[in-house]
This record gives C-alpha cells, sequence and structure tokens, in this order.
C-alpha cells in the first residue's frame, strides 16, 4: 500500500470518529419525565388489556352446563282468513294448486307459524352435538311457485343449497347485506352457495320471474335459534346454561312484542332468561295480538 493511500485511509477513519463523536455530543438531552409518563401509560394500557381479558374469561365461564328453551307463539282473537294468490306467469303449473300469501300464517289452533327467535347474546360456547350438523347442506326449494320453506334458518358455515323441484325456470334473488346471490335456476337443477357470514336480520328472497314468491333467510353465527312451526311451537336445544338474551321478529312486523313481565320483554322483540344445567324450560303460550303483527 503506498504512502499516499495509507494516509488517506487515516485521515478518513479520524473524520468518521470525529463525525460519531459530534452527532452524540450535540444531541438533545433525554426527556426523563416524558420517558416515565410514556412508560406509566404502557403500563396502564397493558393492566386494561388483562382486566379486559379477565373480563372475557369470565363471562365465558359463567355458562355451566346446558339447557333447552321451548314455547308456542299463540294468536289473540279472531285470525284473519287466508289471501289467495292468482299467478300472472306458468298459470299451467303455478295454477294447478292453491297459493296463498304466507306473510302471515294463523292455524286453526290458533298458532302463529313463522316467528323467528335466536339468541342475541353473543360468542357462546357451541354445543359438541351441533357438530354433526355443522357442515350441512340447508335446502331452499322452488316448488310448487313458491319458496319451501318460507322461512328457512341456516349458519356460518353450512351450504345454501337453492333448488328447482318446479318443471319451470325460476330464479332466487337473496338480498343480504353480506349474503347476496340471484341465480336463475333452470327446471330440476340446483345452485349451490356457501354461508360464510351471519346477518344481522333475516333477509328476504324473491323470485323475478315469479313477483308473488317471497321466502325469508336466517343465517345466524351460532346454531342458537329457531323458527315457529304450522302449530306455533319452538324449541332451541343445548344452550349453555346461565343468563342469555332473545330476539324475536316476524316478517309482517320486524320485532314482536309480548307482554310477559317475568321475561323483561322489551319493545325491540328482546326477552331474558336465566337457564340452569339440564333445564328444559317451557314458556308454555306467548300471546301476540294483531297489533303486533301491524295486522289492520
Amino acid at each position: 500500500m503506498t504512502r499516499v493511500r495509507l494516509g488517506f485511509l487515516v485521515l478518513m477513519a479520524a473524520i468518521g470518529l470525529v463525525g460519531c463523536s459530534g452527532y452524540s455530543s450535540t444531541g438533545p438531552a433525554p426527556d426523563m419525565d416524558a420517558a416515565v409518563k410514556i412508560r406509566a401509560t404502557m403500563v396502564s394500557a397493558k393492566a386494561a388489556t388483562g382486566a379486559a381479558a379477565d373480563k372475557t374469561a369470565s363471562a365465558a365461564q359463567k355458562f355451566d352446563g346446558w339447557a333447552s328453551l321451548k314455547g308456542r307463539f299463540v294468536f289473540e282473537g279472531a285470525a284473519p282468513s287466508p289471501q289467495s294468490i292468482k299467478p300472472t306467469k306458468d298459470q299451467d303449473v303455478c295454477g294447478a294448486h292453491p297459493l296463498l300469501n304466507e306473510s302471515i300464517v294463523i292455524g286453526g289452533d290458533k298458532g302463529v307459524a313463522n316467528v323467528i327467535v335466536f339468541v342475541r347474546t353473543p360468542k357462546l360456547p357451541v354445543n359438541d352435538e351441533y357438530a354433526k350438523t355443522a357442515a350441512d347442506t340447508v335446502v331452499l326449494d322452488n316448488k310448487g311457485c313458491r319458496f319451501q320453506p318460507h322461512v328457512l334458518g341456516i349458519r356460518v358455515g353450512q351450504t345454501l343449497e337453492l333448488k328447482n323441484s318446479d318443471p319451470v325456470a325460476h330464479n332466487s334473488n337473496i338480498k343480504g347485506s353480506l349474503l347476496n346471490a340471484n341465480p336463475l335456476i333452470p327446471a330440476g337443477s340446483t345452485f349451490d352457495t356457501r354461508v360464510d357470514a351471519a346477518e344481522g336480520q333475516p333477509i328476504i328472497v324473491t323470485c323475478n320471474i315469479h313477483d308473488w314468491m317471497k321466502g325469508w333467510i336466517v343465517a345466524r353465527p351460532d346454531p342458537y335459534f329457531a323458527i315457529s312451526d304450522a302449530a306455533g311451537n319452538f324449541e332451541i336445544k343445548d344452550l349453555p346454561a346461565g343468563d342469555l338474551e332473545f330476539q324475536v321478529q316476524h316478517e309482517s312486523a320486524g320485532p314482536i312484542v309480548v307482554a310477559r313481565s317475568d321475561l323483561n320483554w322489551s319493545d325491540k322483540g328482546r326477552f331474558q332468561v336465566s337457564l340452569k344445567k339440564g333445564e328444559e324450560k317451557d314458556l308454555k303460550d306467548l300471546t301476540i295480538t294483531a297489533a303486533a303483527l301491524k295486522i289492520q
């Protein structure tokens, strides 16, 4: 190495040392008060996070075992007469049997059908029994130029099969916030769609080809829901025992109010129940008035 090159390297090293030394000595002095405040804030945030986690854990632990809930929705007063529908298209198929407006269905024993009941309490543990049906396919059939069932319940992870059992084409126009589909379904065919997200409200299904066809889908994050049958009965099995809040809805009116003070029934159609481990609680008759269903 030549003397000139060696001298240059020594000079550059000296400049580097001076530069580093200069940067260190001329920078701002640390603000110890600010550091203490930042540390205190971080400790406080960590403590709050821990408290929230403990609260969530304790909320999960309050459920002890499993229980069931059932009841029957009964109409008060004289039931309205069913309204017939006259098909305006494909009369040879759709007119081959009586068609009725199914927005309100009340049986001869005054039972109210198609009332929706589901648990509002979030993040519930799910009984292992429901694992058997977690990936099931649930069928909504276009049959007799109507949707069967009129109100269908399904949960996240299951597959919705839109089926056409009629000899004419249908479409199933699903208008949800997250669950949306509008396939044309030729005669005798099907269309499948997986339910990946829950809907906060029941969503309507229509057929654009036959405009009188209407149905509803209840898409929930868990299996804790029911739809009352033709006699007005409903039952939800294997619920977590503990304090639960339920929502009751019907397509004609939205939230349904029942005069039952023992259930803390709210004007939003919600009620509360405390279930004990192993309990099979029967709410008996839950009376629904014409005003509650918005029947004039």
